[in-house]
């Protein structure tokens, strides 16, 4: 029953206004993604076409940081007497049971975005062959294996968020704003960090600081939270993790029946 469930919101979300601009903006980073070996690492040679498919997709996947949380809080925040939730519910079904089967339903929405990053991967690769005259169907430049896991990781990580976020603040809107001001305060910091390294600790406790130490290298700096301890910077993400918990349990005690 969960299944069928999940496979019933799966298609109501897949056609909503929010996932088109999300297919939308998964495409055009899907192309970003195939274009980054060439564009700021200047690769040496242009992607295969295989390659370029899965850097769109790592692309796609990544870039999650920005479509992942508000594409699921507008699916998971609202009381559309409409929705499938409700009709779910006015059926017979718990909201628990029908909050649970929208996370589940969400993951897979999330997925097959990222999936079709491969598309704008594949034109920005072919792009790229026909303007070096050079082509090749295969493996270059490639991701490794484990950055394709991590990245997917990343996806149902904001994909959680974004739900939680949702659930939590009862407004799109809303969790939109938190989640745009947890990056504002990261970025801010992880500024200051550059200029005054003593504010890397203050970096390392942001919301996201615990995502700082992953990109330092792309960032062309250590200071980016890079002398914090794992501690320090896993302290803090369990902690924002832990308030986002309690609220989501506080809605959901409130309000889900």
């Amino acid at each position: 029953m969960r299944r069928e469930t999940s496979r019933v919101m799966y298609r109501v979300y897949l056609r909503s206004p929010a996932t088109r601009a999300a297919l939308a903006f998964s495409i055009m980073c899907g192309g970003v993604g195939a274009a980054y070996p060439r564009a700021l690492l200047a690769a040496p040679t242009v992607p295969g076409v295989v390659a370029g498919c899965l850097l769109g997709i790592a692309g796609a996947g990544i870039c999650s940081v920005f479509w992942g949380v508000p594409l699921a809080a507008s699916i998971s925040s609202g009381n559309d007497p409409a929705g499938p939730r409700a009709c779910l519910h006015a059926s017979g079904i718990s909201q628990l049971a029908v909050r649970r089967s929208e996370l589940i339903a969400l993951f897979a929405l999330s997925g097959t975005l990222a999936l079709v990053g491969a598309a704008g991967g594949v034109a920005s690769t072919i792009v790229q062959q026909v303007a070096k005259h050079r082509f090749d169907l295969g493996l270059a430049q490639a991701p490794k294996m484990w950055t394709l896991v991590v990245v997917f990781g990343l996806l149902l990580l904001f994909s959680a968020i974004g739900w939680a976020l949702g659930v939590a603040s009862r407004r799109a809107v809303v969790a939109c704003a938190i989640y745009a001001s947890a990056v504002a305060v990261t970025v801010l910091l992880a500024g200051a960090s550059y200029f005054a390294p003593s504010f890397r600790f203050a970096a390392a406790l942001s919301p996201l600081g615990v995502l700082l130490s992953q990109v330092r290298d792309q960032l062309g700096s250590r200071q980016f939270s890079g002398a914090t301890s794992q501690l320090l910077r896993l302290t803090g993400a369990v902690g924002w993790l832990l308030l986002i918990v309690f609220s989501f349990a506080r809605s959901v005690r409130n309000h889900v029946r």
